[in-house]
This record gives structure tokens, sequence and C-alpha cells, in this order.
């Protein structure tokens, strides 16, 4: 699934809103505030059932690994045309309220960035 990226404070991407989007480029106005000449382009934006959907391998490509996906967004579910995975609202809601506030808290907790790290090596020996 491709993302075209928007505005989003957490560096996350997200799909565009399914509509028509007109711009116009070149051209003057008119004494009436009206742009004559120049181009209009429409760009069409639709939307796939799919869309709605992230697979495993969509998050893999975003840097989780296997068992973060597991243990972050819990079991794949069945989704439309045969894609196995979470909804993309179900993603934004767990990084909303899990992920991005624990990264935070890390970030903050630690003056060198490789301390996290290190403590948890410690911890597993």
């Amino acid at each position: 699934m491709v993302r075209v990226s928007t505005a989003d404070d957490r560096g996350r991407i997200r799909d565009k809103a399914p509509g028509l989007t007109a711009s116009n480029s070149g051209g003057a106005f008119d004494e009436n505030g009206n742009v004559v000449g120049g181009t209009t382009t429409y760009l069409i934006t639709v939307t796939e059932p799919r869309d709605g959907w992230c697979t495993r391998n969509d998050l893999i490509d975003w840097g989780y690994s296997d068992a973060g996906i597991d243990r972050f967004f819990g079991p794949e579910s069945d989704g439309p045309e045969g894609v196995t995975g979470w909804t993309c609202e179900h993603i934004d809601h767990i990084e909303a309220t899990v992920v991005v506030p624990a990264l935070r808290m890390v970030d903050e907790a630690f003056s060198d960035p490789e301390t996290p790290a290190s403590i948890l090596r410690h911890g597993t020996t």
C-alpha cells in the first residue's frame, strides 16, 4: 500500500482523503479578481476497500518487528479482498495511546539514547 504524506507531528504517513482536488497554475487576474488563462489540473483520489487496512508487511516496512507487531496490535483479522491485518484506525489508536507515549517517556527519561538498550541487555542476562 502506498501512503501519501500528510502533515503529522509523529512522522507517520497517512493516505489522502478521497475526493476531487483542483489546482490552477499560470494565468492572470482580471478586474473582478477572476483567474483568466492558465491551466487547471484535476486530481481524483479514490479509495479502495483495501485502503483502510494495514498488513504485517506494511508495519514491518514502517519499522516494526514481528514481536512488536504482535505485542502492540494483537492478532490479525480478515479484511476486504482477502487482506489479513488490522484497520488503519486500530493502528492509529494504538500508536497514539500506547506506542508514542511509551517512546516519549523513554526519550525524556535518559540523556544517552543508548542507555535503555544497555539496561535491557543487563536485565536479560
